[in-house]
């Protein structure tokens, strides 16, 4: 009787087993398919560049689209330059941690010079510009 139990016992475990064995090889092959896409989130979350934006504006607050915005690394020397859009906001992403000098210029405005400029890792630092009119002296000359 003992006998027949255990024959009942292994005769009822066969599929089981298989499907158990089935439902191993495919838990291995989540837990794979998942360790393998977390791996990849570290490497795009560790970000060692900063941005540098900011509006650029004449002396009553109006935005000045077209404008040129030059940034110079002052350790490289390596210059990276852009102009204002639409709106008058300029964006350099993707610099890397370093001390830089920011100048701005457009026709019929002065020259806006920043430097010494800290950028950090993941900073968003926010320069804003505003141009001064350039002022022409003309002279009549009287004989």
């Amino acid at each position: 009787m003992v006998r027949k139990f255990f024959s009942v016992i292994h005769f009822a475990s066969q599929p089981y087993a298989q499907s158990s064995r089935w439902s191993w090889a495919h838990l291995a092959l989540f837990v794979f398919v998942c360790l393998l896409g977390f791996a990849w989130v570290p490497c795009y979350a560790q970000t060692i560049t900063g941005t540098l934006s900011g509006p650029v504006t004449d002396g009553t607050g109006a935005a000045i689209p077209g404008a040129t915005v030059r940034v110079v690394n002052t350790a490289t020397g390596i210059a990276n330059e852009t102009t204002t859009d639409e709106t008058g906001n300029y964006i350099f992403p993707l610099l890397p941690p370093a001390t830089y000098n920011r100048v701005v210029q457009m026709t019929g405005f002065k020259r806006a010079v920043i430097s010494g400029i800290e950028l950090g890792v993941i900073q968003q630092a926010r320069i804003d510009a505003r141009l001064l009119l350039e002022i022409l002296k003309f002279e009549t000359w009287c004989k």
